[in-house]
């Protein structure tokens, strides 16, 4: 293995990750399992085994040094996930069981809106997106005609038939098409809507003690959360590599509240970094023809060299590992992800580890004071 300390100049991170790539699974249950080891695995491939090792807070000036260099930030512990959202997230993992059981998203969640500010519509489906569960749409009493045209988008996180991992994401609008940052009204109101239907991601928007701390680590003087996605990664699934960047959102806040998650995150300069030291490894032959422009490259389709070592390679796992870019989220748990530009942006990979689907809470962040033109 290439020796990581010379391809980063990032801090190693807050959370110690300990990493094996041994991938022969009747060895490795008795063993490593017992250690307290978690298989990664994602889409049927193997990746490996980790398992969080000390874990330390980071202080404000530690996080904001890091996201002023574009670098994740890990918050320990840094939501309190009590008796007071409980009853939530059971009544939310019921629903969830519901969906994935094959009933109608919008006869599970009906109860939701008796009593809220949101009334649902009648869903659709994007026939085009294979992804796509339903799309929900939904009018307020301040919007009797749906101008603001709010929705709910449900969909799998992948095509795989065996990853039950899906999300629901709240915005309004024409999707892909119009741009939300220029009506910072209607994101609030999404963000409403969000949580009528999970109260539980108060947890983040409602606490002023974590926006306090949000807003020093951003070096912003106010900001406001914007763009929810609620998040429930299964076994054998999670994201593949990819970035967040959406314009006028400085980062996204992960937070997670049940289960657990695996995490590479790093920001693109240090990717490329050992992408092209994996590369100049002999198992990297096949990425090589791509070094010379891979900043170009990441920004488009990914050549399927790129996205196997990207997604599907145990030793290019271990190599970012190594370097101090894993991360192991539980309950409380939150990754800050700085999403400044397609330049300047934190790139991310996530696995279940478990054998029990776990509920995130993915908000964008944007500073209140900026008016997008």
């Amino acid at each position: 293995m290439t020796d990581t300390a010379i391809l980063d100049n990032s801090t190693p991170m807050v959370s110690q990750v300990v990493f094996s790539e041994i991938l022969d699974e009747d060895r490795s249950a008795s063993g490593l399992s017992g250690a307290g080891y978690s298989l990664l695995r994602r889409r049927g491939v193997n990746l490996g085994w980790v398992k969080a090792g000390g874990v330390s807070d980071s202080d404000d000036e530690e996080g904001r040094r890091r996201w002023c260099h574009d670098e994740p930030v890990f918050l320990p512990q840094a939501v309190v996930i009590d008796t007071s959202v409980e009853g939530f997230l059971s009544k939310t993992a019921g629903r969830v069981e519901a969906v994935l059981d094959g009933r109608p998203v919008e006869d599970v969640f009906a109860g939701v809106d008796r009593q809220g500010e949101f009334t649902a519509q009648a869903g659709f489906v994007d026939t085009g997106n294979d992804q796509e569960i339903v799309t929900v749409s939904f009018t307020s009493s301040d919007d009797p005609e749906g101008r603001d045209d709010l929705w709910m988008k449900a969909a799998w996180l992948s095509f795989d038939d065996e990853d039950p991992s899906l999300r629901f994401r709240f915005s309004f609008g024409m999707d892909g098409y119009d741009d939300p940052g220029r009506d910072l009204r209607r994101q609030r109101s999404a963000l409403r809507l969000c949580r009528q239907w999970f109260p539980e991601v108060s947890v983040v928007t409602e606490s002023p003690t974590l926006k306090r701390r949000l807003t020093r680590i951003l070096n912003i003087s106010s900001m406001v959360f914007v763009e929810p996605i609620v998040y429930f990664n299964g076994p054998n699934g999670g994201a593949q590599f990819h970035h967040d960047v959406e314009r006028g959102h400085l980062g996204v806040v992960y937070a997670q509240v049940t289960g657990r998650t695996f995490w590479l995150a790093l920001n693109k300069d240090a990717l490329m970094r050992h992408i092209a030291a994996f590369a100049a490894l002999p198992a990297g032959r096949e990425v090589r023809p791509f070094c010379d422009r891979l900043d170009e490259v990441l920004d488009g389709v990914l050549p399927e060299a790129l996205e196997v070592l990207l997604n599907r390679t145990p030793a290019f796992v271990g190599q970012l590992v190594a370097a101090g870019h894993g991360f192991v989220l539980g309950p409380g748990d939150l990754l800050l992800l700085p999403q400044a530009d397609r330049q300047r942006c934190v790139w991310h990979s996530v696995f279940c580890l478990g054998g029990i689907m776990g509920e995130g809470l993915s908000l964008a962040m944007r500073s209140d004071a900026v008016e997008l033109l």
